[in-house]
């Protein structure tokens, strides 16, 4: 919204710029043929034949370089070729100047032979070319792109190309750490597992000496086991006396 009201401006100033240079009336002859053509449809064209009607004036004179205005969005009108066009507008491509040739599109479509609104600015709405109103093949496509703004394109694309470049070694070497930390992962988990196994092998065995540390305690402290060893060794004395 605020691209389009920007775009209003340049094309307002425009035509101020275009004014105080001397503004320009639709050419005669195209005054001519825009009559001619709306004299062939009703009270109230169609948005479709509003477009056809378009079609045919700028076919006729296209040699000037005359054609539509493409719009792709708000009112707009089908026409004989691609996309939609403004239903109002004729735009010449030599000077990029557009007209608006027809009063009320929606309802009388009363030809309009007036100044010009100014050069087209807005790059959404492009010169569009006219094409055989009796379905012959479109005039040939625009010639090729001049040589400056082939140059930019190709200065374009050779800075994104070494911006990708540049960009390469640094994707390559984080591959190559994230690989480096994921082995450098997987061998700590294993020293871990192995530290835990022997952790729990040194538990097991530290238990096993203080069960037999407790039973020694037990058979010191308990009398009558020295008692029964006492008399053991008595009994054992005295029958060596008796023989």
């Amino acid at each position: 919204m605020h691209g389009k009201g920007i775009a209003g401006v340049l094309v307002a100033v425009a035509c101020l710029a275009a004014g105080s240079a001397g503004a320009q009336v639709l050419p005669e002859p195209v005054c001519a043929t825009l009559r001619a053509e709306r004299a062939t449809y009703g009270a109230t064209p169609t948005s479709a034949e509003l477009g056809a009607l378009l079609n045919a004036v700028a076919w006729a004179h296209r040699a000037d370089g005359w054609g539509l205005s493409a719009k792709a969005a708000g009112s707009r009108c089908p026409w004989p070729g691609p996309g939609d066009v403004a239903c109002d507008i004729l735009h010449r491509r030599t000077d990029g100047l557009i007209w608006d040739v027809l009063i009320a599109a929606g309802e009388r479509a009363e030809p309009s032979c007036v100044e010009a609104l100014g050069p087209q600015t807005d790059p959404e709405r492009p010169w569009v070319a006219p094409v055989d109103p009796g379905g012959g093949a479109p005039p040939p496509p625009p010639g090729p792109v001049p040589g400056d703004q082939l140059e930019a394109l190709r200065a374009a694309v050779a800075a994104v190309g070494a911006r990708l470049e540049s960009l390469t070694a640094p994707i390559e070497q984080g591959r190559a750490d994230s690989r480096e930390a994921a082995e450098r992962t997987v061998a700590l988990e294993a020293a871990l597992a192995e530290a835990r196994v022997e952790l729990a092998a040194v538990a097991t065995s530290l238990e096993e000496h203080r069960a037999e540390a407790r039973k020694v305690r037990n058979w010191v402290k308990d009398w009558r086991s020295w008692a029964a060893v006492a008399g053991g060794i008595m009994a054992g004395f005295v029958a060596k006396r008796g023989s």
